[in-house]
């Protein structure tokens, strides 16, 4: 891990769970002189990257977060760096900061934070719901909210295979379910579809 890596970490890991994402502002403040970072958390549906702290919700294609967000790469556009938020191939969202660094080095290490940031964002969520709460366009029904917490992460790569999944309508979701499991050399797969009701889930292999 990068010095600036080690120092954005701790700063992070010694904040309270809600505090995390300003935590990381003001370290990466000290670390390479940006002024403004948000964090934009991709929604249920995968359709809008919502910013956990302030501006409107990105829903244009085309988008460098967006472009940032299906491409797995750091977009810099109009002094803006974009870098993806992901964890073993989870795709939480988006570390949006400016202004950009100019030096190769520093973006590299600014990709290291993002994923960092990943990490600790996920051991967060057992101390608080904000993040959850954030990444919401409407309310979950109590049925959709009870499935989303017993389904296993959208999104699973490894060398030897790479696994997405997704349930729609996502905030309405009722009985059907996807999991998968990887232990060892091997990957389990379950499904549960309720084909009498107009709901699927859906899992891409």
């Amino acid at each position: 891990m990068s010095e600036p890596g080690s120092a954005a970490w701790r700063a992070m890991t010694e904040a309270p769970a809600e505090s995390v994402v300003e935590a990381l502002g003001d370290a990466l403040t000290k670390l390479f002189g940006i002024t403004r970072t948000d964090l934009l958390l991709v929604d249920y549906r995968l359709a809008a990257l919502l910013p956990l702290l302030s501006g409107s919700p990105v829903t244009r294609p085309g988008d460098p977060a967006w472009r940032c967000f299906d491409h797995q790469s750091e977009v810099t556009a109009s002094s803006v760096a974009y870098l993806p938020v992901t964890v073993r191939g989870e795709r939480l969202g988006v570390l949006r900061c400016s202004p950009a660094p100019g030096s190769p080095d520093a973006r590299g290490e600014l990709a290291e934070i993002a994923t960092l940031l990943g990490h600790e964002l996920q051991s967060a969520a057992v101390g608080t719901d904000r993040y959850a709460m954030a990444a919401r366009t409407q309310r979950l029904t109590l049925a959709a909210e009870l499935q989303w917490e017993l389904l296993p992460g959208r999104c699973r790569i490894r060398p030897s295979f790479s696994l997405a999944g997704q349930l729609e309508p996502s905030y309405a979701v009722r009985g059907d379910s996807f999991d998968w499991a990887e232990s060892d050399d091997r990957v389990s797969l379950n499904f549960l579809l309720l084909f009498r009701r107009l709901f699927a889930s859906l899992i891409f292999i």
